[in-house]
């Protein structure tokens, strides 16, 4: 019988770190771009100026590039690009949007 136990632990060899994960850059990113643009429409619309027009200030959006950039940095490779992924998932979800619209208006099918 062949009982092949593991090695002992040895401390004196470092642990692999972590490059971070997928899902949290992608969720990190929709978080931050929701809502940083919640709250930057909420804020400039109670000081009286018009929360549409401040809500497409490319804030949240500049924000999430930050972090992204902090995270690749930091070793945290996996999550920072991934925020870029969610950045980019965005951008086609409004890409969407916006040319489901144009094709409801310009086809004529809101009578």
């Amino acid at each position: 019988m062949n009982d092949a136990t593991p090695p002992p632990f040895d401390k004196s060899t470092p642990m692999p770190q972590s490059t971070g994960s997928l899902w949290a850059g992608i969720g990190l990113a929709w978080a931050i771009v929701l809502v940083g643009h919640a709250l930057t429409a909420g804020l400039f619309s109670s000081v009286g100026t018009s929360g549409v027009l401040v809500a497409l200030l490319p804030s949240p959006e500049i924000a999430a590039v930050v972090l992204a950039i902090v995270l690749l940095v930091r070793g945290k490779r996996r999550t920072g690009l991934s925020i870029f992924l969610g950045l980019a998932s965005i951008a086609a979800v409004i890409l969407l949007l916006v040319a489901a619209c144009f094709g409801l208006i310009g086809l004529g099918g809101m009578h």
